[in-house]
């Protein structure tokens, strides 16, 4: 009896850990989405017709700020991708299905992949 409220004792906290890791990476992937969303947004606000020198000096400096605020999403891609690490790995070792490991790790692959278009 006791070796079973030890196992059950085990698995509760395996699984508050896992519920733990699960609600940071839901937190940091909003988090992400949104600084994209703000950069494509202002991104989407420059006008692509310039007029004059003062004009390409301002979209320069727009530019220049968007690239910035995108490369400070890095630490956030970072945690995001070392929480969604623990989350597969989760997935993996406890008969989680192949279609829920391929899509979180197709929708994290596209993350980054629309993050890097933005960085490089």
């Amino acid at each position: 009896m006791e070796e079973l409220k030890r196992k059950v004792g085990e698995k509760q906290v395996e699984c508050e850990r896992i519920l733990g890791q699960w609600v940071e990476c839901e937190k940091l992937w909003k988090a992400f989405e949104v600084g994209l969303v703000a950069a494509e947004d202002k991104f989407a606000g420059i006008d692509p017709y310039l007029k004059s020198q003062s004009q390409l000096e301002e979209t320069k400096g727009i530019i220049g700020n968007i690239l910035e605020e995108a490369k400070a999403l890095e630490s956030t891609h970072l945690s995001l991708c070392t929480y969604a690490g623990y989350i597969l790995k989760h997935l993996k070792g406890n008969q989680g299905t192949e279609v829920q490991q391929n899509s979180l790790q197709a929708k994290l692959d596209q993350l980054t992949l629309h993050y890097k278009t933005y960085v490089e």
